[in-house]
Order: C-alpha cells, then structure tokens, then sequence
C-alpha cells in the first residue's frame, strides 16, 4: 500500500475511534471500565488489608492461646498458692497455739527460775576490792602483832616457861630476849597463830554451824570436780542462811576465833586493863576479817586459804615485811607486861598503813624444819576450779614467809644463848662444888667444935 493509501486508513480510523467515543455505549464501557479498574484496585487493597488482618487474627490467636495457656497456668498457680495459703493459715493457727503455749510455759519457766534465783546468792567476779581486802586483812593482823608481841617484854614474862607453850607448836626458834630476832620470831608466831584461827573459825565456804570442817572438805572436792556447780551450791546455801542468822553466825565465829586468840595471847598480859585492849584488838581484828571474807565467800570463783608453800609456784609469796626493821634508835618499843598499850581501834586503824612486800628467796635450809611450808606465817589465798589437776592452782593474793635471814638470826641467837647458857651452868655447878665442899668441911668441924665443947 502506498502512503497516501496508509494515510487515508489512518484518518479513517481516528474518525471512526472518535465517532465511537461519542457514542453513549462507549462511554458507558469506559465508565465501566474505570469503575472495575477501581474496583479491582480496591480489591488488590482489600486483599492486603485481609491478609494482614489474617496475619493480625493470627497473631491475635496465637496470644490468646499463650494467655489461655498463661491463664491456665496462672489458674494451677492460684490453687496451688490458696492451697498453700489454707495450709499456711493453718500452720499459723498451730503456731500461735504453739506460741501461745510457749509463752505460757516460758512465763511458768522465768516464774520458777525467778523463784529458783532467790534461792541462791548473786555471785560476783573477782576484782581488785577483793584482792584489797585480804591485804588490808594481812596488814591489820600484822599491826596487831607487831604492837602487841613487837615490843619489849618484862623479864618475868620471858622467864616463864608455860607462856611460851603455845608458840613453840609453831616450830620456829623463839629467843627468850627482846632482841629484833626474838621479836620478829614473836611476830611471825603470832601471825602463824591467827591465820590458822581464821582458817579454822573464818575462812569457810559458808556458815552453818560450829561443824564445818566436813562441809569444806566437800565443797573443795566439789571444786576440782566441778567449780560450776561448787559455785551454785555455794550461792544456794549462802542464800538459804537468812540474813539475821548470817549476820548472827559471823560474830560468832569471830566471837570463837576471838576466844581461842585471847586464850593463846591472853596470858602475856597480865594487866586487866591492857588485857581487856587486847581482846578488844583481838575482836576488832576477827571481826574484820568475818567482814572481808563475807564479801570472798560471793565471789564466782571459789577461794580457799593455802598454807602449804609446794602448792603455788614460790614466786607467788611475798617476803615477810617487818617494821621493825624500819625502827630508828628513837622508837624504843613500849614494854609489855603491865603497860598500857593502843586499843583496839588504833591497831585497826593502824592497820591501814601501807606495806612494800618483797618476793622471797628460796629457801636453802629450814633449820630443821621437814619442809618448806614451816616458813609460812599468813597463807596466800587461791582459786580451787576443775581445771587442770597438773596445773598450779590460780592465786588471787599471794602469802607472806619468813625470809631465811631472819630465821638465821634467831636460830644463831639461840645457839648464843644455849652457849652462854652451858657456860654459865658449868661456872655455877662448879662454884656450887667448891662452895659446898668447903661448906661441908666447915660444918663438919664446927660440930665437932661444937661437940667436944658440949662433952666438955
């Protein structure tokens, strides 16, 4: 086809196009083409909003079945928790009557512990008021001795050989003079003297009555056996001993140790005023000592008085500390006899002044003596427990002893005595022997003067 021919078809058929679209029909398929292409737009959007919705439902499905499933679970937990709240109620319910029971025992218990408690005595620690107290006792009993048997005595007093019975029990050497040997040895004696008094009237766990040696022996078993139970015991039967019989039987154990130290040291003094001082001293000393020992006798751990020098370590007694040493030729010691002397209250007082104790050497020789614990003059006090049996018993105040120089003294005094003693006894018997030949031959011719005068 030639061009022209191509050109004409082509107008042709946009005439016969634009013709068509001028027809109601094609508008109307065209309109209704649009509205399907619109429609189907809408659809391929629906279509996306539903899957994704599908996918939402979905998702929203699989949530709720996980929250049912969550719910269920939740549900068991439920029961399982009101179950064990039920139980739990009902173990609270069995527990308060439980507390409540508890309770009302705990209130009978603390009742009866309370009533329990009043039966025994608060015990206490040791402290150092204890410990000062047994000094002070120590330096008011060597006050004592040393004013009453520290001083000179008259010669009939050191001549009277029944005086004297009473110290020579304690086995240390006792120069008959008023010598510083002789009157330390007085000293030393004396205290030996009045610490086994106290030991045996004062020093006791408890007071109950005269008897009481049995009960110590028991309560010091007790001790090394069970100090816990030593100590309650103790605490009960120091409560069980009302206050007014307590305060009773303390005088008069002191009022016995008093008895039994006048009627050892009594008869030095034959003055019935310085007598009387003397036994006022004497009381006020025993009473003082109840009174120490009162406040010993409630300490938790028990404390007994030790005389024997092996049982402690001999580092723990203490040199016996003289004042006479201190003495400057000015302080000549008033006489005893029938002198007057301080009273009671000033040997108490006295008593107060301070000491500078010094550790003893160990002794070497014992002039005699079996064993060392014939050198103790005061005992040291110490603690009885269940511990170790091996071990050295605690001390709570250490004892005096008499140094070996001044046992030495005394002991090389009295061999200078039995000396000049020996000496003096063979000049006199040996006077006696010419005085009585003489005598003799004298008497034998004045009879026969006297005969052959008469036969005359």
């Amino acid at each position: 086809m030639s061009t022209t021919g191509k050109g004409d078809l082509a107008t042709r058929l946009a005439k016969a196009y634009e013709a068509f679209r001028q027809e109601i029909s094609f508008q109307d398929w065209a309109k209704t083409y649009e509205e399907n292409s619109q429609l189907n737009d809408e659809i391929a959007e629906l279509k996306t909003t539903y899957s994704i919705n599908n996918r939402a439902v979905k998702r929203a499905e699989d949530e709720r079945d996980e929250a049912r499933k969550d719910a269920d679970d939740l549900s068991t937990e439920l029961k399982t928790t009101i179950k064990k709240h039920i139980n739990l109620e009902s173990e609270r319910d069995i527990a308060r009557a439980e507390l409540k029971t508890a309770k009302e025992t705990l209130a009978r218990v603390e009742g009866e512990l309370q009533r329990l408690r009043g039966f025994a005595v608060t015990l206490k620690p040791v402290s150092a008021e204890h410990q000062r107290r047994l000094r002070d006792l120590f330096t008011r009993a060597q006050t004592f001795a040393e004013v009453y048997f520290g001083a000179d005595f008259t010669k009939d007093v050191l001549k009277d050989p029944d005086l004297w019975k009473t110290f020579r029990i304690q086995d240390l050497p006792l120069p008959l003079t008023n010598s510083v040997p002789a009157k330390k040895m007085r000293v030393a004696t004396v205290l030996s003297i009045i610490s086994e008094t106290l030991i045996k009237h004062v020093f006791q766990p408890v007071y109950l009555d005269r008897q009481e040696e049995r009960l110590a022996h028991h309560m010091r078993g007790l001790a090394r056996q069970d100090d816990g139970q030593e100590s309650y015991l103790r605490s009960v039967l120091l409560k069980s001993i009302t206050p007014s019989p307590q305060k009773a039987a303390m005088p008069s154990c002191g009022e016995t140790a008093a008895g039994e130290l006048l009627k050892a040291l009594g008869p030095f003094f034959k003055n019935k005023e310085r007598n009387d001082k003397l036994f006022s001293a004497i009381r006020a000393l025993c009473e003082y000592a109840c009174s120490n020992w009162r406040c010993i006798q409630q300490i938790v751990n028990k404390v007994e008085p030790n005389l024997d020098f092996s049982l402690v370590d001999h580092t723990d007694w203490e040199a016996l500390p003289f004042k006479l040493d201190q003495q400057t030729p000015d302080q000549k010691p008033q006489q005893n006899g029938n002198s007057s002397a301080p009273n009671g209250n000033s040997v108490a007082n006295s008593g107060k002044a301070k000491q500078q104790p010094t550790k003893p050497s160990q002794p070497q020789s014992n002039g005699g003596r079996s064993d060392n614990s014939s050198f103790v003059v005061w005992p040291s006090f110490i603690f009885v427990s269940s511990e170790d049996p091996d071990e050295m018993p605690g001390i709570l105040v250490p004892g005096y002893v008499l140094d070996m120089a001044s046992l030495q003294a005394a002991l090389d005094e009295n061999s200078n005595i039995a000396r000049e003693s020996l000496k003096s006894s063979v000049g006199t018997r040996m006077r006696r022997n010419t005085m009585g030949a003489g005598g003799s031959d004298k008497s034998f011719l004045g009879q026969n003067g006297g005969g052959g005068s008469k036969a005359g």
